[in-house]
């Protein structure tokens, strides 16, 4: 009998809606993308912002920062202090375990190959709050790594999940590697 992992159903969707997307998508030469680019994300609590500029035939260069994050992420790979899912270490008795995202700064390449579909992946820094049952109040942490994101929908308004992949430390006395996979956020896109 084969367990499904959540990280693997996760990129398993992540997958089939690409494919379905970029089935209906005309290719971006077509579609006369614009040279820059100003979005807003918003996550269940926070947002970000990022301004982007043309790389080349739908490619940008791009920077961004943001205040917030989303309650729903999960940490779908970690060593024993921070995981939710898989651990590659022994697990703390901790239970409960949440991490929430309070601001960040960002580089990135953003590939745009229609006008509804984007695909970040950059380098990240952010501040973060932890907690689980061990204790009553938030640790505060630190997270440096890299990140992507994949957005669909329309020209304006997109949709869709995010990961972060790096180091989270909350001091020298907890550093772990880690993947941490924000389901859901938006993406409101201005371009000239």
């Amino acid at each position: 009998m084969r367990i499904d992992s959540p990280f693997r159903r996760f990129f398993r969707v992540t997958g089939m809606v690409s494919i379905v997307c970029w089935s209906y998508a005309a290719p971006a030469a077509a579609q006369r993308l614009p040279s820059t680019v100003f979005a807003v994300d918003a996550d269940v609590i926070g947002g970000s912002v990022s301004y982007a500029w043309d790389g080349a035939d739908g490619t940008y260069w791009g920077v961004g920062a943001g205040l917030g994050g989303t309650v729903l992420g999960y940490m779908v790979f970690a060593g024993g202090h921070f995981a939710e899912g898989v651990s590659y270490s022994d697990r703390d008795t901790a239970r409960d375990k949440f991490l929430f995202e309070l601001a960040h700064i960002e580089g990135f390449r953003r590939w745009s190959p229609t006008v509804r579909a984007d695909y970040d992946v950059g380098v990240r820094t952010s501040l973060f709050f932890h907690s689980d049952s061990s204790d009553d109040d938030f640790g505060g942490g630190v997270f440096v790594g890299a990140y992507t994101k994949a957005m669909w929908g329309w020209p304006r308004l997109k949709f869709g999940p995010g990961v972060l992949i790096g180091l989270f430390t909350e001091g020298r006395r907890t550093r772990e590697f880690g993947v941490f996979v924000s389901p859901l956020s938006g993406r409101v896109s201005f371009g000239w």
